[in-house]
């Protein structure tokens, strides 16, 4: 029987815009049913990159339960990837992402596409928006619903 190997290399611009420290991948989840699909994607990339890879999930401690199930099947799967999967209590998601990704030098970012009304971004800003402001030396990508069934 024949093994294949995957070489994958880092493109060159991203080695030199991370030549300071070492490639982080934090992928951040929700409780959501596109949290296996974020952590595929980031360990992608963090393969690709020649990275590692954290699995974050940031929860209010006064704020709703934490989806127990939910979050089970994605501590499993960031398992089966390398990943550890951090349950942060924050007081706000931005607030515990930006943290997170600054103590621990993350270099990239993967979350999900926000399920909210265009009004509430005009009011109050985007997710995205008030990462980019709070982190500018960090990568941020935003997988839609769009981008994640496309890769199924």
């Amino acid at each position: 029987m024949a093994t294949s190997t995957r070489q994958t290399t880092a493109p060159a611009e991203v080695i030199a815009a991370h030549a300071n420290g070492p490639i982080h991948v934090l992928v951040c989840i929700s409780g959501a049913q596109d949290d296996l699909r974020l952590i595929r994607h980031g360990a992608l990339l963090a393969e690709r990159l020649h990275g590692r890879l954290t699995v974050l999930f940031v929860f209010s401690p006064a704020g709703r339960q934490r989806p127990g199930e939910a979050l089970q099947g994605a501590r499993l799967f960031a398992r089966s990837v390398g990943a550890p999967l951090v349950e942060l209590p924050a007081a706000s998601l931005v607030d515990g992402i930006a943290g997170y990704t600054a103590d621990r030098r993350a270099s990239h970012i993967v979350l999900s596409e926000e399920q909210r009304t265009p009004w509430y971004a005009v009011w109050h800003g985007s997710l995205v928006e008030r990462l980019a402001e709070r982190l500018t030396n960090v990568e941020i990508y935003v997988l839609g619903e769009a981008s994640l069934a496309a890769r199924d």
